[in-house]
């Protein structure tokens, strides 16, 4: 709040997101906001300080190819067998055995 006396604020925006995590892969980030899925690596660590490396940026729905290529690997989870060309967030939990937490 006090940020916000000393600034002039144009828009305050409120946005859902969802991380998805591995209890194997602390060093990948996986962010869903605005249906964008985000990957980022962790680079470093200076004390309290992390750095991250962006991998990837997508759009849902994903293709399989990036699911398959990217995004599981990340997590340590084997490919299930799929059939479709792309896929939304929801059919991504269905097919995977995933679940989401907020």
């Amino acid at each position: 709040m006090r940020l916000r006396r000393l600034s002039e604020c144009h828009r305050i925006g409120e946005s859902e997101e969802f991380y998805v995590a591995a209890s194997t892969n602390n060093d990948t980030n996986i962010k869903i906001r605005d249906g964008i899925l985000d990957i980022k690596e962790l680079v470093e660590m200076r004390g309290d300080l992390e750095r991250w490396f962006p991998r990837a940026r997508c759009e849902f729905p994903l293709t399989a190819a990036m699911l398959k290529g990217e995004v599981l690997p990340q997590l340590g989870i084997l490919s299930p067998q799929w059939s479709r060309d792309k896929y939304a967030l929801v059919q991504i939990g269905a097919g995977s055995g995933c679940r989401s937490a907020r």
